[in-house]
């Protein structure tokens, strides 16, 4: 890129798979990671609700690590009603499928969630897991219901966030990092901590305090500042099956002093 960035912060990284190359030189912002979903559509022909289950099952796979390590076999999945959201539903799934107790929180009634999202919380439904509506205009009443101290995921929000969160959304994250903080819970969160952002690294009003962050296809741009470490925990990689042409056409580099390309075509066969 043009402009000279930051020396990384310390934050460490890992693969949450053994398939994924090394994640410390490519990294994506959030028109990027756009691009990933679409072209991998587009020029691939892997459906949308492909991507979400993988990347659903690699943040199950990571949070029973994290369940194993914390001696818990209670997880709450904090599920906001996008992308983010989707894929913590499908790790609700999986989660539940391997025998571990799951409460899912829902920051959308499910009749609000579109697209894939939407296909994977009528999956949880009819697997008859508990679901909590956390109702946005009286936050705290919802959360006092949420009793106990489980491992939580953070699935409320994703890359797409350019803007302040709302008060309803604040005061649930202010729940979770108080948990953390007071109580020691394990949080995860997917793709990035919800409240940061994606390109700046800085936190949007509020943002999630992770002790592990599962970021999918690769780490994004804003990890490279400063301030983001605090929020990050250990950052892990999560292989969600995009094809490596891709990934290395639309990935900056560390170092590198040129954008990625965004509009070049596979050759048709």
């Amino acid at each position: 890129m043009a402009r000279q960035r930051s020396r990384p912060n310390p934050t460490p990284f890992r693969s949450a798979g053994p398939t994924v190359p090394s994640p410390m030189k490519r990294w994506f912002d959030r028109a990027g990671i756009r691009m990933v979903d679409r072209l991998a559509l587009e020029e691939f022909h892997i459906p949308t609700i492909v991507l979400m289950e993988n990347a659903g099952r690699a943040v199950a796979d990571v949070v029973r690590e994290e369940c194993r390590r914390g001696g818990t076999e209670k997880v709450l999945i904090f599920c906001g009603g996008g992308n983010n959201g989707g894929d913590g539903l499908v790790a609700a799934r999986h989660l539940h499928n391997h025998g571990l107790q799951v409460v899912v929180a829902l920051t959308s009634p499910i009749d609000d969630i579109k697209g894939d999202a939407r296909t994977n919380a009528e999956i949880v439904r009819a697997m008859d897991l508990r679901m909590v509506l956390i109702d946005p205009d009286s936050p705290e009443r919802s959360l006092r219901s949420l009793r106990g101290s489980p491992l939580i995921v953070d699935a409320l929000l994703g890359t797409g966030l350019d803007r302040p969160i709302d008060p309803g959304l604040a005061t649930v994250i202010a729940w979770i990092n108080a948990r953390r903080a007071l109580r020691g819970v394990p949080v995860v969160a997917v793709d990035l901590p919800s409240g940061l952002d994606c390109d700046t690294g800085a936190p949007l009003g509020a943002a999630v305090r992770a002790a592990t962050t599962v970021t999918l296809v690769g780490p994004k741009i804003g990890f490279l500042q400063p301030l983001a470490g605090q929020y990050l925990g250990e950052v892990r990689v999560g292989d969600i099956g995009v094809p490596s042409e891709l990934v290395n056409r639309l990935a900056h580099r560390t170092g590198a002093k040129s954008t990625p390309s965004r509009s070049r075509r596979r050759p048709l066969m």
